[in-house]
């Protein structure tokens, strides 16, 4: 079967540390296992990000095209808006209401025209290749941002022989996370609604992480969604290298946290236990890039006030010291929403790699304790006398050296690769 090529559209790709540019960099490094030739628009990432700040800030001008027998990946200049050279200079200290007042006429034009879209040279990128390859048929355009679905509607429009997939690595208007406050809120929630379906109703396919997500989309787009899961990579397994020490017990959290996610019950959980323990083993929190949301960490203080000393909070960091602090873990912790369901967040399939216990507090009663079960690493928790309870008994079966990675269906958490979700996105373009 010959080789086809398909076009990738993906705001977040590497050099790009966020975890949300891992999804689309393992279609590319897999899709030409299963005969594909990925092409990959994104823009470039030069700064590291520290802080908010850092994803506004202005990249060298230029194309960058790194091209070989399995790929091409094309990075963009960004030149970031009137908005963003504001934030990206004075941070969330002064001009707020300036930069409010830009953000909302920002987000109100762009569901009728490309100029206020700062990236919106991927989509004239786009329409080049499609223009000079008339073999090139198949496009997948992943998101967040969201209005990126609007560039494969206007290639579509362009291009009528596409056919495209409209990839939510989150939901957007269906979204439980967020609520409107004030009528100019409310205004654009229902213009972006609007947006929404009749950009994606152009796409071939709609694709989603989630069995929750993949309902509610079906529901509000009036068309089915097919699931395709985020994954952990070989990359990650080949980094896997347990080094637990038996005079701690150390849990480890990876990344964002939201004010919708009662990190108290879990840390009030862990006092308790590190109160039974006393100086019998030291038990110890880490959160690697929580202080990227300040707020947040200070959250997180606030609740671990009088054990400072066992807690362990980080700016972002790289990837390899991250692994190497999970790697040093007993445990990790996913933190579900209150009363959401159906978010599972990059890092639930980064943990299931390494083999070892992972808290869910609260229980979601959907994906992420549906995944863990499966892999069987799942301990859930609902209060903090759960926590205290279930974490005294992973630190006695440390202490009694029956602690340790190894644990899980290894078979079961291997069909959440990245490589087998790449596979599940091929037969999904085979299709089209």
């Amino acid at each position: 079967m010959p080789v086809q090529k398909v076009l990738i559209l993906s705001y977040y790709y590497p050099s790009c540390g966020l975890t949300a540019s891992a999804r689309a960099a393992a279609w590319a490094r897999h899709l030409p296992e299963f005969g594909y030739y990925p092409i990959v628009v994104t823009r470039k990432w030069e700064h590291p990000i520290r802080s908010r700040q850092d994803l506004s800030r202005h990249t060298s001008n230029g194309e960058e095209i790194k091209a070989n027998a399995k790929s091409t990946t094309i990075r963009l200049p960004y030149r970031g808006s009137l908005k963003d050279r504001i934030y990206a200079r004075h941070g969330d200290a002064h001009l707020r209401l300036p930069r409010k007042a830009l953000s909302f006429a920002e987000l109100l034009l762009q569901n009728y025209f490309l100029r206020p879209i700062p990236f919106r040279n991927l989509y004239f990128k786009a329409h080049d290749l499609l223009a000079t390859n008339p073999d090139l048929e198949k496009v997948v355009i992943t998101a967040n941002p969201f209005v990126m679905f609007s560039f494969g509607h206007r290639l579509k429009q362009e291009f009528p022989r596409i056919r495209w997939i409209a990839d939510y690595r989150d939901d957007w208007n269906t979204t439980e996370l967020t609520r409107e406050h004030g009528v100019l809120q409310r205004m654009l929630r229902s213009l972006e609604s609007r947006s929404e379906r009749t950009w994606v109703a152009s796409a071939s396919l709609v694709t989603t992480v989630s069995e929750h997500y993949r309902r509610k989309l079906g529901a509000f787009l009036n068309r089915e969604a097919r699931l395709l899961a985020n994954g952990f990579s070989g990359d990650d397994l080949q980094k896997v290298s347990p080094r637990e020490r038996a005079d701690e017990f150390v849990i480890t959290y990876n990344g964002t946290l939201y004010p919708s996610q009662p990190i108290e019950v879990f840390l009030e959980g862990f006092r308790r236990a590190a109160r039974h323990f006393g100086n019998r083993v030291a038990l110890r929190m880490n959160f690697p890039g929580l202080a990227f949301d300040s707020m947040q960490a200070e959250r997180v203080r606030a609740a671990m006030q009088g054990y400072e000393e066992r807690l362990h909070i980080t700016e972002r960091i790289s990837r390899d010291e991250v692994f190497a602090l999970q790697n040093r873990s007993h445990a990790f912790l996913m933190v579900s929403h209150t009363d959401v369901k159906g978010t599972p967040s990059t890092k639930l399939y980064e943990y299931l790699c390494f083999r070892k216990p992972v808290f869910l507090c609260p229980d979601d009663g959907n994906i992420i304790r549906e995944t863990l079960d499966d892999a069987g690493l799942g301990v859930t928790c609902n209060s903090p006398d759960e926590v205290a309870r279930e974490l005294s008994r992973l630190v006695e079966r440390h202490l009694a050296g029956r602690g340790g990675a190894g644990v899980g269906n290894w078979e079961r958490i291997m069909k959440y690769s990245r490589r087998s979700q790449t596979r599940a996105l091929a037969d999904m373009l085979d299709s089209l």
